[in-house]
């Protein structure tokens, strides 16, 4: 389970696209109800699915670890985050995982991430 919790009340102001941002961490929306840290100063990236997934159908692989980040190639409010990840899978070099729409961008003050999950997995 993802280790990941920041403080309610303690998110900056949104964002409407990452694309021109080089440090900082982010909670990044989507549409289908999934939450993912993005931590551009480690480059890491930790994702939570919708809770109303009962079946587990939207499930990845390594959903609630942190996993490598290697880049975002694209990640704007309306549009479909893309981000290339390194999974540490013997034989594969990279992941590439696109999302559902982001609705919403949110910088995270870093002092208020946690490494425990409560808060991310709720809205």
């Amino acid at each position: 389970m993802l280790d990941l919790e920041v403080r309610e009340g303690n998110r900056m102001p949104t964002l409407e696209s990452l694309m021109d941002t080089a440090t900082g961490i982010y909670l990044v929306s989507t549409r289908s109800g999934s939450r993912y840290m993005i931590d551009l100063n480690e480059m890491k990236m930790s994702r939570v699915p919708a809770e109303t997934d009962p079946n587990d159908d939207l499930a990845m692989r390594r959903d609630g670890e942190t996993v490598d980040l290697l880049s975002v190639d694209e990640c704007t409010v309306g549009r479909p985050m893309r981000l290339v990840l390194d999974l540490h899978v013997e034989g594969v070099v990279v992941t590439s995982r696109q999302t559902t729409t982001v609705d919403s961008i949110s910088e995270v003050n870093p002092a208020d991430v946690d490494l425990t999950a409560e808060e991310l997995e709720s809205p």
